[in-house]
């Protein structure tokens, strides 16, 4: 989906809203996000590209934490996924800084009890839980993301950083992303890699940097790579022929985002949701387990 998709799917459902009120004057937008994550800060900027040139509006502000204690808006945004409960914030303050609050996530069958008013959710879903909850496409920024491939490069693989959602996952993400390196280091030809880290991009790397992520931080935990502005990283996007995750993934976006530059996915079939997987060009491998973990206690 392109990023006039998300456009227009915005301005629907704000209307309802504005319908419903019959709002006349022009209004006061807040979008707030409460982590450095790529994710967080992709949609906060593409939110504002969308909604800018609406006619309801007179004031966009980004905002990074909660507003000034003054401040009040018509609408605020929580540019995340389910920030509230995720990090524990106080929910009753920012709603108490609007008239409307917007939440969003990856499920329209999310569970989790929240103030909001309206809640996008991102993955298709034929039941939302609620009547509030409405679906918005997924969006691709054709601005940054197209193909780039360069003749005179062997093939080049971008190495998706290591991650584990739950303590329940670490030893499969390590496994997996050790895997991942071993088959790479034992091509019989040149590969270009491209691997994201604490140091950002290296190149050409040739094992995996595995960082605790126990350790915590203002709003979640220890960060486990180094954050790239979208305009930067896409340029490695584009140059890339085979992307590899490393691991699961509650929504993600890299491989919609690597197969809008014409790149393939070869992943294992737990990483992306299957509904998701719908949405890029990609082959499925299916590793001998017993034989990683043997291999992983030795290293």
């Amino acid at each position: 989906m392109s990023q006039d998709v998300l456009n227009i799917g915005l301005q629907d459902n704000i209307h309802l809203l504005y319908n419903t009120e019959k709002q006349t004057f022009r209004m006061k937008i807040a979008l707030l996000r409460f982590t450095s994550e790529p994710w967080d800060i992709v949609i906060q900027n593409a939110f504002k590209e969308a909604l800018q040139d609406n006619k309801y509006f007179n004031q966009i502000d980004e905002i990074f934490d909660y507003p000034e204690k003054d401040k009040f808006y018509d609408i605020i945004v929580l540019c995340g996924v389910r920030l509230i409960p995720k990090f524990n914030l106080d929910g009753n303050r920012i709603k108490n800084q609007c008239k409307y609050l917007f939440d969003m996530g990856d499920s329209g069958r999310d569970g989790r009890k929240n103030i909001e008013d309206m809640y996008f959710y991102f993955i298709p879903h034929n039941k939302p839980l609620y009547p509030h909850y409405k679906f918005v496409p997924k969006f691709i920024n054709e601005h940054y993301l197209y193909p780039q491939h360069e003749e005179n490069e062997p093939l080049t693989v971008f190495v998706d950083h290591y991650k584990s959602q739950t303590k329940k996952e670490e030893e499969l993400s390590k496994i997996t992303i050790k895997y991942v390196f071993d088959q790479i280091n034992k091509a019989p030809f040149p590969i270009r890699i491209f691997y994201q880290n604490s140091k950002g991009i290296e190149i050409n790397a040739k094992k995996p940097e595995i960082i605790d992520s126990t350790l915590p931080t203002l709003y979640g935990k220890m960060d486990q790579y180094k954050f790239i502005p979208f305009q930067d990283i896409a340029k490695f996007y584009r140059k890339t022929h085979i992307f590899f995750p490393t691991h699961r993934e509650t929504q993600g976006m890299v491989a919609q985002e690597i197969g809008a530059c014409g790149g393939l996915t070869i992943m294992q079939h737990w990483m992306y949701k299957n509904v998701v997987q719908k949405q890029f060009p990609k082959l499925i491998y299916f590793p001998d387990y017993e034989v990683l973990l043997e291999k992983s206690i030795k290293m």
